[in-house]
């Protein structure tokens, strides 16, 4: 009892030491608990997060660079900083991806306008965080300081994320809203870590290994093929670079198995799953607004207005090019056609057009719809054929009035006959809402209803166009704000056209985009400072501090991560994941110098 009690009062008195070496990190060191602060705001809450801004252009991030730069200013001085930055980072690969994002955005100014070039300037923007860290970070003490402050951020994620999953999966930050690829990043932040440091067999308290199992579970409860293969990738990665590789990668390959193993049998009973189906009803009623249907869901998307409605006392209002979405909409029978209708009417009384189905050209496919300018509600008719028990339903405008009221949603089976509407085509929003059982198997099935191997193909298609393009600058590429164009299935994508549903869609590997937009020398030269920071720390394995050892094969990992999530989705292309990679890639370049010196052997006499 004696020795219990003193245990415990010596935890509680670490605790208050522990707030005050924060409070005098906080103070010593101002610039960096700002960006702190900011990895822990975007590893909790994503890209709804990082989207806060100014019209759509101007970042909650963006605001935090210029104040995390005043900062370490303010404390370093300019020529302080100046002197970090050139004892770190390769100046000629930074310049160089500098130089290639200037072109790229002067030349996308010139030819199609900021609203345009906005979209792809995150690219290179946020390689920032590769000088900022090397000011921010200069010390061991600091540079563990951040490295720690990764690992609480991913705990954040994780907590707040299965929060959401389980009981808040269609809110703000769901998976509709918030990327599958975003949050496993932010999850690998506190994994990673952790079986390092028990790969190097360093003490790890264990209620810190249980909220390692808890997200390496929420991982495989995401479903994005991206992710697991992330996960596989810097597992391998981590065994590899361990005192004990067999021994690592059995254990790392075994906690996947059970986690996978896990999320599939929770997922078969509907727990967890990123769009879990809805239980069948005839008629639906959402506010006043009504559908009549075999099977349902609720609506997404535009606001319920009250005081003018088709029927009843209520309506959806949807703004131009915003979709009204039916997620699932179930108990269809495959080959029967259906009448879908519903009562619209334009705010400003102008003639109006648009498209009801899915737009992603799979299942029904989409048909198009227009009415004049009056102000009454008009009714608008198409004809859908269901290819499979459960379809997307969408109505949206395209072009005319700016907001649209939608009412009295009606889908009735019209019976054999009648014309085929659609085929089949690419899922493009990031990864599928399917189950991961679903989305593993249907990955390697053309005829998957899925669309999962088609999605694949979709972006090895665009990936090859974007190379052939890519010709016409090889050195400096096509600039910022160029529409990509690309044509698949009926469908363009990345057209910059304002009002299109896909207006701005890229590719889906931010490398791809980078050598489209800034050439070979953007591209090569954000690889270069990837090499040089893996190179430098690899090297910095053998001479380093025991202790330093299992952060420096955790950074390693972590960045082959980062790597494998950006060459298969939106990544670098804005700041809820940019931040984390390119921090990453600083970290990297900034340990040897400050880790090096510390743990290099005495030379003989």
């Amino acid at each position: 009892m004696t020795v219990r009690a003193a245990s415990l009062t010596a935890g509680r008195a670490a605790l208050p030491d522990r707030l005050r070496a924060l409070r005098r990190a906080v103070v010593d060191a101002p610039d960096l608990a700002a960006l702190c602060t900011l990895v822990l705001l975007t590893a909790a809450f994503g890209r709804p997060f990082s989207k806060l801004g100014i019209g759509g252009t101007l970042y909650v991030t963006e605001v935090a660079i210029a104040l995390v730069a005043v900062l370490a200013l303010a404390r370093v001085g300019l020529r302080g900083s100046v002197t970090r930055v050139r004892r770190s980072v390769p100046l000629v690969p930074l310049g160089l991806l500098w130089l290639a994002g200037a072109v790229a955005a002067l030349r996308g100014l010139a030819d199609y306008g900021a609203s345009s070039t906005i979209h792809d300037v995150g690219l290179v923007e946020y390689s920032i965080f590769v000088p900022l860290t090397a000011v921010l970070v200069d010390s061991r003490e600091k540079a563990r300081f951040l490295l720690r402050f990764l690992v609480v951020a991913g705990g954040v994620a994780g907590a707040l994320y299965a929060v959401v999953l389980f009981l808040a999966n269609e809110s703000a930050l769901g998976p509709r809203h918030n990327p599958t690829s975003a949050v496993g990043l932010y999850l690998a932040l506190l994994v990673l870590p952790v079986v390092a440091l028990l790969a190097h067999r360093r003490r790890v308290p264990r209620w810190l290994v249980a909220a390692a199992a808890l997200c390496l579970l929420l991982t495989a409860l995401g479903s994005a093929r991206s992710v697991l293969l992330a996960l596989v990738v810097s597992l391998a990665v981590l065994a590899l670079l361990s005192p004990r590789p067999l021994v690592t990668g059995a254990v790392a390959l075994s906690a996947s198995v059970v986690a996978l193993g896990l999320a599939l049998g929770l997922q078969s009973r509907d727990i967890g799953n990123p769009a879990p189906a809805l239980a069948p009803v005839d008629e639906i009623r959402i506010g006043d607004v009504f559908l009549t249907a075999d099977d349902v869901a609720p609506f997404d998307g535009g606001v319920v207005v009250r005081g003018d409605a088709a029927r009843g006392d209520a309506a959806r209002q949807v703004a131009r090019t915003e979709a009204l979405t039916v997620p699932i909409l179930g108990g269809l029978v495959p080959g029967e056609d259906y009448t879908v209708s519903f009562a619209v009417r334009p705010l400003d009384h102008a003639p109006s057009a648009g498209f009801v189905g899915d737009p992603r050209r799979r299942g029904w496919g989409v048909q198009t719809w227009w009415i004049d300018g009056k102000p009454d509600w008009a009714r608008v008719s198409v004809r859908l054929r269901a290819t499979r028990p459960e379809e997307l339903l969408q109505i949206a405008s395209t072009r005319g009035a700016r907001a649209l009221r939608v009412d009295d949603v009606r889908i009735v089976r019209a019976g054999a006959g009648g014309t085929s509407a659609g085929t089949s085509g690419a899922r493009i929003e990031g990864e599928s809402d399917t189950s991961l059982g679903t989305n593993l198997a249907d990955s390697f099935d053309p005829a998957a209803a899925s669309g999962n191997y088609e999605n694949m193909s979709w972006r090895l298609a665009y990936w090859r166009y974007l190379g052939r393009e890519t010709l016409g600058n090889p050195l400096l590429g096509r600039g910022f704000g160029r529409p990509a164009a690309f044509h698949w299935d009926d469908n363009v994508y990345d057209s910059r056209v304002a009002g299109e549903l896909l207006e701005v869609s890229p590719p889906h590997n931010s490398f791809v985009n980078l050598l489209f937009r800034t050439g070979l020398v953007g591209l090569l030269s954000a690889l270069a400072l990837v090499a040089v920071g893996v190179l430098r720390t690899f090297r910095l394995r053998s001479r380093a501090e025991p202790a330093d050892r299992p952060w420096i094969a955790a950074l390693l990992a972590l960045l082959a991560y980062a790597l494998v999530i950006a060459s298969l989705n939106v990544a670098l292309e804005g700041p809820f994941m940019g931040l984390v990679f390119w921090i990453l890639v600083g970290l990297l370049l900034v340990l040897p110098t400050l880790l090096g010196a510390a743990g290099r052997r005495p030379e003989k006499s």
